[in-house]
């Protein structure tokens, strides 16, 4: 970030001290510095050194000059207070906003003006960010900025240079001792905002109001010190005379949904619960009402339409009648904490309350914020909440440390969260639930790093679960997205929300199910739009829709998108990155390839299976643009695998995959002559596949010969880790047992030394091949591909010996003394000559094969099916040829048999009339192989025949070729 021209400020931070880098902030083109330490200057400085003796200070004051003072510009609102600064903020942007005014909002949730949102570090960032964004938004047409203004922020002096025209206080109770030190330094940081800094801000030019609670003693004597050229503006909630103020009273308690008020004689219903809400909205009217623009009544009248809090108690979803109202609040005080509960507990029920205390943080409030949760609980369930670096279960032995027996017995101690959560909302029987302590947080600190979690994302899924009869770590991680969070992720706005749990996605409404989110895609021949009533009525409780669609009269929240599809890829994305978030991450394992994506995906399955933990795995052939992301949208709070197939028709197919996916390790089965018509030849194919390494997958897993081809090796990124298998030099050398089957893999290189023989009932060289892929991914999800994590042999037996693998893949079907091997799929050159050489070498009295036409394969198609005519009829063990099919591929295939063979061959244009042929020649002892792409009608076939003759026992496994 350092150019020509820049001021360099090296500053001490906790992790990095930036005077370690002053030589190359130099060498970049700074023209002076500033510094806090004047030895870490190097020798010989050829630029102008400033000293400064408070760097946060003295960064505030730059920055305003260099901004050109933004803040004297816009009218500047600083509220602070222990509890409720982002409440008052947060309600005074909403009434400005109503009231015509263009407010931007910086606070400990998030720092926005409009639509431009950015996630905020600090409660009170340095002076740098602040003035920064200041005259960011008052560019952008910004008429006042809503600050929180931390203790820390003041003590530390980063709003020096800030213009204040209002500061507001809400109340004062213990916090931040591990800090401030004492009680009254903590008061002492907060009233500096009231004098020094308010009459720092006057002598500016500003307006400067003290507006002040002063319905308790912290709140009167802020009042009385504040700075003596300051208008001061007293505020009361409980109809207390206040003399030049705003003095309100509750009337009327509407549950957790509302309170009605009166103020100066009139009467107005506010969406708050609990006193500490209505004091807060009292408040911000106040502060609005400092601008003789706006009186008191159009403030709270505004609040008609305020749509609350982020994680103030902030309702979690709309519940049935015989699920619990679940509340999340940040309360982290005991104040707080007995602010939220009495407020709960005031409306009938004495609440549930999840809580817990934070680590490396004030230890003093720990047992007090205990006694405070179950003063007004029924029962509480006390876990951890970022614990940091401290030990969970110390911080929860030193909540509990002391309580009676009494208070013990209202007690359940559930050190992870998520399943805290869970175990309140199921102990709750009608009774609301306190979810307290993280409120809007999204993550929870734990040893040093940060894993996602969020209290109204679980309390999402555990209300799903319970209604579902499953655990909340068995429920899919989309059913914990609020509407706003899965219209992010699409990139898409809700225009109608009914705040209904959902947990899960369809494409269409004869699959769809009771909290269904639906999604509508329009293609050539069909429009999901055309369906969203029979949606509704089928169980769809949101519509995924582009803005064409007609909603009226529908039931169900409406999310509108530029593009269903490309939405549904979106949402993959983003769930993908939570759930490598989350505690325990997600590895995920991306397969492509011309041939053997299916088995090579099976069988991987089947080996991540027998180590353990949730794997998911594409289902039958979810794998494009549409299929991906319905996979994705599987993955539960307890997948810790998902292995993900990709196919493609188009050249940038797997490259758009692969991006939604960004697997951790990459394989390519096989490149043939698959797609070859849309894919461009051989090297658009190479091209095409080798997508799938463009986005830094951490291992690459390809076939020896193809691995240093220049379309996949260009797009290997740096630092990926390539393994290979196949003949020798391969990282996994392959080769198989003529006459029992067992696969035999040798290790060379990193895997130097390793060997095992493996009994595969798949048969052919092709699905050795896949096996050698598989073993190489399932290592290689660690990151470490070395001889100490391979498997040996007797574990690989056990954990394929179960493996079953979809209709149409070399698989075995024996019906009534008859063999039928189903391959009709899918088929290319390279899957064709494989199946017809297994053909080949199967027992029976007669072998058959029942050929129809290859797919996509260009100007040559006619060719190819040729040479394919001509393999069968080179196979000597091949007794007869069937082709199904008209046209010229037909012609060719028998051609080819022709030339090969010299006789001919049967032939029937209509699918329908082969299959009932067939049925009538096909005898005991005759073996015969369908194969065909899906598109030829040919996969009818098996099942036809197991229909008129029964079958002996089922399917004995097989492959896609």
């Amino acid at each position: 970030l350092v150019g020509p021209g820049t001021l360099f400020m090296a500053r001490e931070g906790w992790w990095v001290d930036s005077h370690d880098f002053l030589q190359d902030a130099i060498d970049a083109g700074a023209s002076a510095l500033v510094v806090t330490r004047p030895e870490a200057v190097p020798d010989g400085c050829p630029v102008p050194v400033w000293r400064s003796y408070h760097e946060d200070r003295d960064l505030g004051l730059m920055a305003d000059r260099f901004f050109d003072a933004p803040t004297e510009k816009l009218r500047v609102i600083g509220v602070t207070g222990t509890n409720g600064k982002t409440s008052v903020t947060w309600t005074i942007a909403h009434m400005l906003r109503e009231l015509g005014e263009r407010p931007a909002l910086m606070g400990t949730v998030t720092y926005q003006f409009e639509h431009r949102t950015i996630v905020a570090r600090n409660t009170t960032p340095d002076g740098l960010t602040i003035h920064r964004f200041a005259r960011e938004v008052l560019d952008a047409g910004a008429t006042a900025l809503v600050m929180e203004v931390s203790s820390h922020g003041i003590e530390l002096e980063r709003i020096a240079g800030v213009a204040f025209d209002d500061v507001a206080f809400t109340n004062l109770t213990r916090d931040h001792l591990d800090f401030h030190k004492t009680f009254e330094a903590y008061r002492g940081a907060k009233r500096r905002l009231f004098t020094s800094v308010l009459a720092a801000s006057s002598a500016r030019g500003a307006t400067c109001h003290a507006v002040s609670m002063v319905d308790d003693e912290e709140g009167r004597q802020m009042l009385d010190a504040s700075y003596e050229g300051a208008t001061k503006v007293p505020v009361s909630v409980h109809g207390g005379a206040v003399e030049h103020g705003v003095s309100v009273d509750i009337v009327e308690r509407h549950g957790v949904d509302a309170t009605t008020i009166v103020c100066a004689g009139r009467h107005v219903r506010l969406p708050v619960f609990g006193d500490h809400n209505v004091a807060n909205t009292a408040l911000a009217a106040a502060v609005v009402a400092c601008d003789d623009r706006f009186d008191v009544h159009a403030a709270l009248e505004s609040m008609r339409s305020f749509p609350g809090v982020p994680g103030r108690a902030e309702r979690v979803a709309a519940t049935r009648e015989d699920e619990p109202v679940v509340l999340v609040d940040y309360a982290h005080s005991d104040d707080a904490v007995e602010r939220i509960g009495a407020a709960v507990a005031a409306t009938g029920l004495a609440p549930i309350i999840v809580l817990g205390c934070g680590g490396d943080r004030d230890a003093t409030k720990r047992r007090p914020m205990a006694d405070a949760a179950l003063a007004h609980a029924a029962h509480c369930v006390f876990t951890s909440d970022n614990p940091r670096s401290e030990a969970p279960e110390a911080i929860v032995d030193a909540m509990t440390d002391g309580l009676s027996d009494e208070q013990l017995a209202r007690v359940d101690v559930v050190v992870d969260r998520s399943a805290a959560i869970e175990r309140a909302i199921a102990l709750s029987e009608g009774r609301p639930v306190l979810l307290l302590g993280k409120g809007h947080e999204t993550y929870q600190e734990l040893g040093g790093r940060r894993f996602h979690l969020d209290d109204r994302e679980e309390a999402r899924r555990a209300l799903v679960a319970r209604r579902l009869g499953r655990t909340s770590a068995d429920v899919p991680l989309l059913a914990g997205w609020s509407e706003e969070r899965l219209a992010t992720a699409m990139k898409g706005r809700v225009v109608r929300d009914t705040r209904r749990c959902f947990h899960g996605l369809s494409t269409d409404t004869r699959a769809l199910f009771d909290g269904a989110v639906f999604v509508a895609l329009r293609g050539e021949r069909f429009d999901g739009h055309a369906f969203l009533a029979d949606a509704v009525r089928a169980g769809a409780v949101a519509l995924v829709v582009d803005a064409a669609a007609t909603i009226d009269g529908l039931d169900a929240t409406v999310i509108v998108v530029d593009d269903t599809t490309a939405a549904l890829g979106h949402m993959a994305s983003a769930l993908l990155v939570e759930a490598r978030r989350r505690h325990g991450g997600l590895r995920t394992v991306g397969i492509t390839g011309s041939n053997g994506k299916t088995t090579t995906k099976e069988l991987l399955g089947a080996l991540v299976r027998s180590q353990g933990g949730d794997t998911l795995v594409t289902p039958g052939n979810l794998n494009n643009h549409i299929g991906l992301p319905l996979t994705v949208a599987a993955i539960t709070a307890s997948t810790r695998d998902a292995i993900l197939e990709m196919g493609a028709n188009r050249p940038d197919d797997i490259r758009e995959l692969a991006d939604m996916a960004r697997p951790d390790v990459s394989v390519i089965t096989s490149i043939g002559r698959a797609h070859i018509e849309g894919l461009g030849g051989m090297d658009g194919v190479r091209q095409t596949k080798g997508g799938i390494l463009a986005f830094g997958a951490r291992v690459a897993v390809l076939p020896l010969h193809e691995a240093t081809s220049a379309p996949i090796a260009a797009q290997l990124a740096s630092g990926t880790v390539v393994v290979t298998f196949g003949g020798p030099g391969a990282t996994l050398e392959v080769a198989r047992h003529e006459d029992d089957g067992d696969v035999v893999l040798t290790g060379q290189g990193l895997l130097d030394g390793w060997r095992a023989v493996v009994p595969l009932s798949l048969p052919g060289e092709h699905n050795a091949l896949n096996l050698a892929a598989a073993v190489l991914a399932s290592v290689a999800r660690s990151g470490d591909v070395s001889v100490e994590r391979m498997p040996d042999a007797a574990m690989l037996a056990e954990a394929l010996a179960g493996v079953e693998l979809p209709g149409g893949r070399l698989r075995r079907l024996h019906i009534a003394g008859r063999t039928v091997i189903d391959d009709a799929y899918n088929a290319n050159p390279e899957s064709m000559r494989a199946a017809l050489e297994e053909l080949a070498a199967t027992a029976g009295t007669r072998r058959v094969a029942v050929l129809g036409r290859m797919a996509e394969l260009g100007e040559t198609s006619p060719q190819l099916h040729g040479q394919a005519g001509a393999a069968a009829g080179t196979l000597e063990a091949i007794d007869e040829l069937v082709v199904v099919g008209d046209g010229i591929e037909a012609l060719a295939l028998l051609e080819g048999w022709s030339s090969a063979r010299g006789a001919g061959a049967r032939s029937y244009e209509d699918v329908d009339v082969a299959i009932a042929a067939i049925g009538e020649w096909f005898r005991s002892g005759d073996t015969v192989l369908v194969k065909a792409s899906n598109s030829s009608g040919l996969g009818r076939l098996a099942a036809r025949l197991v229909e008129r003759f029964g079958s002996d026992d089922g399917p004995a496994g097989g492959d896609e070729a």
